[in-house]
């Protein structure tokens, strides 16, 4: 299905130390006007590489990543292909 108005594709960077889960990060893969209540006229999609800020997980020992959208079947399932790519990930100590 084509991606409209309101609809979105997202990952979502949750942050874990000692089995604790220290905070969560997300960010829009596809935003569709309307989506995002704090900018509604956002329109777009992400085709290049972008910087993913995930200093607000904090100190951490595990990331784990999920994704979401709009697009779900009658049971709430993502119908949308549920991968997204990963470059250049940068530890500090």
């Amino acid at each position: 299905k084509y991606f409209k108005a309101g609809d979105y594709f997202s990952v979502t960077a949750t942050g874990f130390l000692g089995g604790q889960q220290t905070g969560a990060v997300t960010f829009d893969l596809v935003c569709m006007r309307g989506h995002n209540t704090e900018n509604p006229s956002w329109n777009y999609f992400v085709t290049d590489w972008r910087k993913m800020e995930l200093s607000a997980l904090g100190t951490v020992d595990k990331v784990v990543f999920t994704l979401d959208s709009s697009d779900k079947d009658d049971n709430g399932r993502m119908r949308t292909p549920a991968w997204f790519c990963l470059d250049g990930f940068q530890f500090a100590e």
